[in-house]
Parts: C-alpha cells; structure tokens; sequence
C-alpha cells in the first residue's frame, strides 16, 4: 500500500474538491483524511495502486495550490501491532 503526508503550513481550511477527489482516484489514491492543528494543515495519502514517488508531482499540483509551503513525507518504516501487544515489521 503506499501513503504519502502533505505537509501544508498557512493553508487556511483544507478541502477537497470533486475534482481533486477524481484526480487522486486515478492516481490510485483510496483514502484521504484531512489533518488541521493551527497555522499548519496535513493530507495523509493511501491506497493499494497508489505509487507516492511517481505522482508526488501531481499531489504537490493538487494541494500546492495557493499554497505558502508544502512538504511531502514518504514513509520509510511501518510497523503493525498485533492485539497482545506484539509487533510485527512490515
């Protein structure tokens, strides 16, 4: 599954539109939650056929817009726990 967090500081109230919503699907995005703390604002991207490297120039164009600064996190370990309280890398 691949995911990737847009990092926007200054964007105000975050949304997303119909057409955003279409784009990200194609880019193979099936999840979306919009984060909010203050002055700084955060998208986390994920899906099965969503590639983050190969479209991290068409999310920056999605929510880059207007923007004063954007960042884009990939992630580069995940870890799942299980219900006993044990760990499993992934």
């Amino acid at each position: 599954m691949g995911m990737l967090v847009v990092v926007l500081e200054g964007a105000g109230e975050l949304s997303v539109s119909a057409e955003d919503a279409r784009s990200l699907s194609a880019l193979g995005v099936s999840s979306v939650a919009l984060l909010q703390d203050g002055d700084v604002s955060g998208v986390v991207l994920e899906g099965w056929a969503f590639d983050p490297a190969r479209s991290a120039p068409d999310v920056t164009g999605i929510f880059g817009r207007g923007q004063r600064a954007i960042r884009l996190l990939h992630p580069f370990a995940q870890t799942a726990l299980a219900t006993n309280g044990s760990r499993t890398e992934g």
